[in-house]
């Protein structure tokens, strides 16, 4: 067996506490690169769902401001973030789909030269036989929860010039706006 012998054993970015001139074997080498390179997808996971959850409390802080300003001109900012914060929330999760699929591609890799070094092989036999179902369903589901934050601000944006339209609409003609609301409020003989 090869043996690492050093106070630190770095690699792929890794660096192991040997507690001074220990010898490692390469099967425990290759066992905490691969608790490493998990510990890393689990962490960009947990940095994603953050991330998504910050840009989805904006975005509801967003459109709770605009329905109290009842969609006036000064909304329409607002609802231009919410299609940049859809946007930026839909490539902050493909990268990070992106980092995690590397980290778990890198620790599968490990975990097979882990297990081809230990005698039997038995762990291979045990994922192959019991795998775990990949689908894309839940990360079409994030992608597409920023994708309907954007549609959100796109509907705040019409919504908005189709209120401001409307007022202006009632300014070139302010008498009918209140003739209006005053035959409605006359009493009918």
């Amino acid at each position: 067996e090869t043996v690492y012998a050093a106070t630190t054993v770095e690699g792929n970015g890794v660096k192991l506490p040997m507690g001074g001139a220990r010898a490692v074997t390469t099967d425990q080498f290759f066992l905490e690169l691969y608790k490493e390179q998990t510990a890393h997808g689990r962490h960009t996971e947990t940095q994603r769902q953050q991330m998504t959850q910050l840009i989805l409390t904006i975005s509801t802080a967003l459109l709770g401001v605009m329905a109290a300003l009842k969609f006036s001109i000064h909304c329409l900012p607002l609802a231009l973030a919410m299609i940049y914060l859809g946007g930026f929330g839909r490539r902050f999760t493909l990268a990070y789909v992106e980092r995690f699929d590397g980290h778990m591609s890198r620790a599968r890799a490990l975990r097979k030269a882990v297990d081809q070094q230990v005698a039997s092989g038995g762990a291979q036999n045990i994922f192959d036989n019991n795998p775990v179902t990949k689908s894309t369903r839940l990360r079409e589901f994030w992608l597409g929860l920023h994708r309907a934050i954007q549609v959100l601000g796109a509907i705040c944006v019409i919504v908005n010039l189709l209120a401001v339209g409307t007022r202006i609409e009632n300014w070139k003609d302010p008498l009918a706006g209140i003739t209006r609301q005053l035959q409605l409020q006359e009493p009918k003989k």
